[in-house]
């Protein structure tokens, strides 16, 4: 008989609260890799329209819950993203912009303000040591 033991070094996502990222989407945090690389779980509520944007780098992104988002049920995405993510005016002109620091700041703001201890495999940014 072989033995297994648990890796100690993965994230149970139940564990974690949806945190509110605005508009009907919240996240949950996977990794912030270095390289301005970072995986999510985004949660899209029904009816949520995304606002226009564009992404400066690679984005890989997977439907959790089913092979097609619609319905009353909000959809649940894996996404890989490297660089950032820009919010755009109706233009075409940059508003806004965020990447994987920025992300990493708003986690931990998120948990000082609601007394929740880091993950202590989110609690770093590499590009941040």
């Amino acid at each position: 008989m072989t033995t297994v033991t648990a890796p100690t070094d993965t994230l149970d996502t139940t564990q974690f609260d949806w945190i509110p990222l605005g508009n009907g989407v919240a996240f949950k945090p996977l990794a912030f890799g270095p390289g301005d690389v970072r995986q999510l779980l985004l949660r899209v509520e029904p009816g949520t329209v995304v606002s226009r944007h564009r992404h400066t780098g690679d984005v890989h992104a997977f439907n959790i819950d089913s092979w097609m988002a619609v319905g009353d049920e909000p959809c649940v995405i894996h996404i890989r993203v490297s660089g950032e993510l820009q919010n755009l005016a109706d233009d075409g002109t940059v508003v806004g912009s965020t990447d994987t620091a920025s992300m990493h700041r708003r986690y931990l703001a998120w948990c000082e303000s609601t007394g929740t201890s880091p993950h202590p495999l989110l609690k770093d940014h590499p590009q941040q040591r």
